[in-house]
């Protein structure tokens, strides 16, 4: 999993929120975040964007915008079921509604 600051680019990501998920805009993105598995980009108050698949190519893309809290509750909920259960994995998917 692979959390970014956006802060310093934040200007360059426009999003256009549909019903299931929300199209994004990059100009100039990151090439190497279209390698990197389960990438979550941290908009500041807007909350954390979960990029489910990156062109990076032409800088467009589609996600899930997550409320802060509620993608810190999750993530915490999940490594804590990881890590008394003794697994070793890492990632998993998030669960529940995004908003």
């Amino acid at each position: 999993m692979w959390l970014f600051n956006t802060e310093k680019y934040r200007h360059n990501i426009n999003l256009k929120p549909e019903k299931r998920y929300s199209w994004f805009y990059w100009k100039w993105p990151h090439k190497s975040l279209s390698y990197c598995s389960r990438v979550f980009l941290d908009l500041g108050e807007d909350g954390i964007f979960e990029v489910k698949k990156l062109r990076a190519d032409v800088g467009e893309g589609y996600g899930t915008l997550w409320l802060r809290e509620r993608f810190l509750s999750m993530f915490f909920r999940r490594y804590l079921q990881d890590f008394t259960k003794g697994e070793s994995k890492r990632g998993g998917a998030l669960v529940g509604n995004p908003l």
